[in-house]
């Protein structure tokens, strides 16, 4: 034990293999372990990465009443709070189901994951058909920028924003159906201490809904200062009691919108999201998409004229434009290093 956290490699060395012989007793005491290692391995690890805490194991004593608990909620609600933390300039690590951010990327973004058909994953999860697949990658030291450019010039086409099609659904086992009536909900995800908001509103393309400007969302910095040290005879109940009714009457919580086949926004949407986003992440980036606007206005303006001429010049010039980016950036992640960042 350290404090109230329990070492996942003296669990590993006492739960090894079960006995052939083992009572009903054991095989519970073998399946908690197993169950432990994957809470503080997976689902809800901290940055210790050797340590889970023990206020998981009293939720393991009845394996019944176990399998009521909304896991999937709280394992969200988990991952979004180790974002929030990575969003901070000074943070140098982070935590949580970071293979949960990876599907999910792959499935949004595919021109970034590995090129499996859907179908290897029939009657199981989405994410299974990247088990076991290994992306390869020349340029592995720089891909940190390389993500970065490919961010800067993404596209409309390259992103997937009906991951949930009826296709798709058909392929999935029926767990992977469960709560989809409140898929759309908005409002708190709790686990124990953590409280964070799920906004289903800023993504209701991927449920067939027009995209509109969703409400104001209010971080509260008051729930994001709240951690666990010197808090273990917490009643966390009582502590977010307003957020638990919250989700007790989540399905009076659903975001609801008008139903629509096209992946279209409404007007004002992209007056929204320009006044609230950072839209590039490299002066390359912002340089590119600006060039690449002038010389399609060239083109458009030249088209327009029948000035046949300048229209191979634009190719040309954006030809030049992309060499040059490639040939000038940054070949190096020093801005990112965490050991040069320590020192």
């Amino acid at each position: 034990m350290k404090g109230q956290r329990l070492s996942l490699p003296w669990l590993a060395e006492q739960f090894t293999e079960l006995p052939p012989d083992a009572d009903v007793v054991s095989v519970q005491r073998y399946a908690r372990a197993y169950i432990m290692q994957l809470i503080g391995g997976f689902l809800f690890a901290d940055k210790s990465n050797t340590l889970v805490h023990c206020m998981f194991l009293p939720l393991l004593i009845n394996f019944d009443q176990a399998g009521t608990y909304a896991w999937g909620a709280a394992c969200l609600a988990w991952l979004y709070r180790e974002l929030c933390r990575a969003s901070n300039a000074r943070s140098l690590e982070i935590a949580g189901p970071l293979i949960l951010l990876q599907v999910w990327a792959y499935d949004r973004f595919p021109i970034l994951a590995p090129q499996v058909p859907v179908e290897v994953s029939v009657g199981r999860p989405l994410s299974f058909r990247w088990s076991g697949v290994i992306p390869l990658s020349e340029l592995s030291a720089n891909m940190l920028i390389t993500y970065r450019m490919f961010f800067d010039r993404l596209i409309n086409s390259q992103i997937n924003w009906t991951p949930y099609t009826s296709h798709i659904m058909a392929l999935l086992p029926r767990q992977c159906h469960n709560g989809q009536a409140m898929w759309t909900y908005v409002g708190p995800m709790i686990c124990f201490h953590l409280v964070e908001k799920h906004q289903a509103d800023r993504v209701l393309r991927q449920f067939h809904m027009l995209q509109m400007p969703p409400e104001f969302c209010s971080t509260d910095q008051g729930l994001h200062q709240i951690d666990l040290r010197g808090k273990h005879d917490q009643d966390w109940s009582r502590i977010h009691a307003e957020h638990i009714a919250m989700w007790h009457s989540r399905n009076n919580f659903c975001a609801e919108a008008e139903a629509t086949q096209k992946l279209t926004v409404s007007d004002n949407y992209f007056f929204w999201y320009t006044s609230i986003t950072r839209r590039f992440m490299t002066p390359d980036g912002a340089y590119c998409y600006c060039m690449n606007n002038f010389v399609e206005d060239v083109r458009r303006v030249s088209m327009e004229n029948n000035f046949e001429i300048f229209s191979p010049m634009c190719d040309e010039v954006m030809g030049d434009i992309d060499n040059l980016v490639q040939r000038t950036r940054r070949l190096n992640v020093a801005d990112t290093d965490r050991r040069r960042i320590r020192r």
